[in-house]
């Protein structure tokens, strides 16, 4: 897969996002096929959503601050992150994922990722936002209880964004029962990531569908 970026800034991203709805944005958006090709003046930003998996086989669930203007009060992967410049510049000032994802983990979490421990495993888009992200994952060397410590003593600096931690089982039937659940509760791209986050760690599609199908009936769903 190949990218191409072009010069953006967090307040054109900001502002965009805020625009969500208004008729004369909507007019645009619905000219292009964004999974072909991006609209230029909507396409500011570049999301990075991780899965992370603690030492004792815990998923990492957040749920956004209600004062948070996108994705607030919803649910939401491990860390959610908008790559910004210059900060998350790479080899000759690319964009770079990896350092957007050690960013927000520490930022977020107060964790610090291991270089070569995330893959990016699945791209996609949210066409309300006509926002493009990044879903990867990767296991890291704290357990559920060292995360909440961490989190009730206000280490990680962006701790507003998330008013909770959800801690579920890696396990197809946990997941499924988290996430049908909780449906109505969920960002759109958070959801897709969460159900990828089973496949991440191994388990067969024929497993997913059978957790999910499970669930799906004792829900109602």
């Amino acid at each position: 897969m190949r990218l191409t970026f072009g010069p953006t800034d967090y307040f054109t991203q900001k502002v965009t996002d805020l625009n969500i709805g208004h008729p004369t944005r909507e007019r645009y958006a619905r000219r292009t096929d964004i999974t072909d090709r991006p609209i230029p003046e909507f396409a500011s930003i570049l999301g990075v959503n991780l899965n992370l998996i603690t030492k004792d086989g815990y998923l990492i669930v957040t749920g956004p601050s209600e004062e948070r203007e996108v994705a607030g009060g919803t649910l939401h992967t491990s860390v959610g992150e908008n790559l910004l410049r210059p900060i998350d510049q790479g080899v000759n000032n690319a964009p770079d994922p990896f350092r957007c994802a050690f960013r927000g983990a520490q930022e977020e979490l107060g964790v610090e990722l291991k270089p070569g421990k995330v893959e990016f495993t699945a791209f996609g888009v949210y066409p309300r936002y006509c926002q493009y992200s990044l879903i990867g994952w990767s296991e890291i060397d704290e357990t559920q209880v060292e995360i909440e410590r961490l989190y009730s003593l206000g280490i990680p600096k962006d701790k507003w964004e998330n008013s909770k931690l959800y801690f579920i089982p890696c396990k197809p039937e946990e997941i499924a029962n988290f996430v049908v659940s909780r449906w109505d509760k969920w960002f759109p791209i958070g959801l897709a990531a969460v159900v990828l986050s089973l496949f991440q760690q191994g388990f067969s599609p024929r497993e997913v569908d059978n957790a999910f199908s499970r669930a799906r009936s004792k829900y109602g769903v």
